[in-house]
């Protein structure tokens, strides 16, 4: 006790004893996020690689070379993604624009179908100059919705209870 007899030696003792446990902590908080940065950086890099954009050169290349199988996948995997992303703001437009103006949401629905369609209707070109076809479900963003509606409702009746 003897360092804490006089009230401002013992304070700035307190003082000593929280700043270092405050410069300790911020030691493991860096390594911490650097930790997290180099995880997120493996995150981004697999994430690039699987949502290559596919460009006409590729597609070219592999009708030269007949290895379609590759590009092909990743044409189906890239419509499938952006179907999802405008099914996605289909389903957010949904509640919110229903309520607030009928003729607004029937625009913006539209809107989007047009778009995912002449999005599928690029992804069958690529496909066809390859001499491959889409899947049925993908024939346009109607067909794909019903299909995604179907493949939920199988999974969810088919899952087991929580």
């Amino acid at each position: 006790m003897l360092l804490l007899d006089s009230s401002a030696g013992g304070l700035a003792v307190f003082t000593g004893l929280v700043a270092i446990a405050a410069a300790v902590l911020q030691i493991i908080l860096f390594f911490k996020l650097w930790q997290m940065t180099d995880d997120v950086r493996h995150i981004k890099e697999r994430l690039d690689a699987s949502q290559r954009t596919i460009t006409a050169d590729d597609v070219v290349a592999s009708a030269i070379t007949g290895d379609s199988a590759e590009t092909y996948n990743a044409i189906v995997a890239s419509a499938v993604a952006e179907m999802n992303k405008l099914r996605r703001s289909y389903v957010e437009a949904e509640g919110y624009l229903k309520a607030y103006n009928d003729e607004t949401y029937k625009r913006t629905m539209e809107s989007n179908e047009r778009l995912a369609d002449e999005y599928l209707a690029k992804a069958a070109r690529r496909c066809r100059a390859m001499g491959r076809e889409l899947p049925p479900q993908l024939t346009s963003f109607k067909a794909y919705i019903a299909f995604y509606n179907d493949v939920v409702d199988t999974a969810t009746a088919t899952a087991p209870p929580a």
